[in-house]
């Protein structure tokens, strides 16, 4: 018999409503539940997210029933994503699957993976030995350790849950390789992310200092990344990669998926230079912006033990007042999350939070910066017009550029790497909004450096 039928009653708009399934085995053997056609025919309308939901749990018993528990627990991830809150069924449905089935599945004789998901208290011990423990950065994530890797729960976020599968490589118990991995209701697996719907940033495969068995390690991760794909339903998988690495995903993961390949950047200021040739390197139209911002507006920074509750209460309030203009236009999709751990690298003395009065002593801006590595990061800025028609934009990133260099820093890593103007989605494209493109021009701005990162973007349904 090549295929199985089930059934279930969920509520449609406060209607009982039946939801039917008829599953090829055939397509989910080839496909996986992530591609298969039941799948495929809702995902792509939100309006059929309940039935959506209700056709995964019967494809979990589906399943179930016919042996491919790996397939069951999938439906079953790829539902739990998609809820606001826990559902019962579904916890108790995963915890009794997960009994009987391996945690993770062995990828070679020399290589063994430790996975986040099921074996933290290794996964954190491995990672406190190493180098990578304090390098593994992007704005906005917790500090200490591989930052960011502890900082996604359910009861955090506050949002739709996030799978946090994260894992090491290791060889004969030395770490040769470190790959975060999160994966969000969109079923896309990368790292984090500032707005739900956005892409994420790309996941980074981040090879040990020493570690010469690049191609081999990145076959072993891609046996794992494969397993997840099937264990967790991801439907596409987001990695960079610095040109001309060695190990490339592509090489390995790209004989088993379609993919396409892009390249972003994020503008970097080299802040070895001295204030007087970094201001040389402004755009001439930024030039008397900076200069009116800095005689004319009052700033206030804070760092280490000067923020407390109170400062932090404070300070969310002017950020939110900052952004009221430009959540009129473009909608307010912020998450505090985000607000509370750049912050939280702030009162650790890893960054520092700016803010800008006007000469009516009103709040016109504020900027926060994180530092890691000898390289600081434009985590968050806000700002309104003051005086009818000045943006103090251009002097609050100038200043956190000049405050950057005086901690020390050796470069300014202007906010989070850019996609392409046109970026691939599954099988469709996606065009940069004006918003983004503007905001890339704005940064290019303060500097004509770029860090530029090959993008791969992998399809995980079947090469026919």
């Amino acid at each position: 018999m090549d295929q199985g039928f089930g059934s279930t009653i969920i509520s449609i708009n406060g209607q009982p409503k039946e939801i039917a399934v008829a599953l090829s085995f055939s397509d989910i053997d080839v496909n996986g539940v992530a591609w298969c056609e039941p799948v495929r025919g809702l995902i792509e309308d939100p309006k059929e997210a309940v039935r959506l939901l209700g056709s995964l749990v019967v494809i979990s018993a589906i399943c179930r029933e016919s042996g491919r528990l790996e397939d069951a627990l999938g439906a079953l991830y790829m539902a739990r994503r998609m809820t606001t809150k826990a559902i019962r069924s579904i916890e108790e449905s995963i915890a009794s699957l997960l009994v009987t089935v391996a945690p993770t599945l062995p990828v070679s004789k020399t290589y063994e993976i430790v996975p986040y998901h099921s074996d933290q208290e290794r996964f954190l011990s491995c990672l406190r030995a190493r180098s990578t423990f304090d390098s593994i950065y992007h704005p906005g994530l917790p500090y200490g350790g591989l930052l960011g890797i502890g900082g996604y729960r359910r009861e955090d976020t506050g949002d739709k849950p996030i799978d946090n599968l994260s894992f090491l490589v290791l060889n004969k118990g030395r770490t040769v390789a470190t790959v975060p991995l999160l994966v969000y209701a969109d079923h896309v697996g990368s790292w984090v992310r500032w707005i739900e719907g956005m892409p994420g940033i790309p996941a980074e495969i981040f090879y040990e200092n020493g570690a010469l068995e690049f191609r081999e390690v990145a076959n072993a991760i891609t046996r794992h990344l494969i397993w997840l794909a099937r264990r967790y339903a991801i439907r596409e998988f987001l990695f960079q990669e610095v040109p001309g690495s060695n190990g490339s995903i592509a090489r390995t993961l790209g004989r088993h998926y379609r993919y396409s390949a892009e390249i972003w950047e994020r503008p970097i200021v080299d802040l070895t230079l001295t204030v007087g040739d970094l201001f040389k390197k402004v755009r001439k139209s930024y030039k008397s912006s900076i200069n009116w911002g800095m005689k004319t507006c009052r700033m206030e920074y804070l760092s280490g033990s000067k923020i407390d509750r109170n400062e932090i209460a404070r300070v969310y309030s002017l950020f939110r007042e900052c952004q009221v203009e430009m959540y009129r236009k473009y909608g307010d999709s912020f998450s505090r999350a985000l607000f509370d751990e750049a912050i939280h690298m702030c009162s650790r003395n890893a960054g520092e939070i700016a803010i800008s009065y006007s000469l009516e002593n009103g709040v016109c801006g504020v900027v926060i910066s994180s530092d890691a590595g000898g390289i600081s990061y434009y985590a968050l800025g806000a700002s309104k017009i003051v005086e009818g028609h000045r943006s103090p934009s251009h002097w609050l990133v100038f200043d956190a550029v000049q405050r950057a260099k005086k901690r020390g820093n050796r470069e300014y890593h202007l906010g989070r790497l850019f996609g392409a103007p046109i970026t691939a989605s599954e099988y469709s494209t996606r065009k940069m909004s004006k918003r983004e493109l503007d905001l890339l021009f704005f940064k290019r701005g303060f500097s004509e450096n770029s860090e530029v990162r090959h993008v791969f973007r992998f399809v995980t349904d079947a090469i026919s």
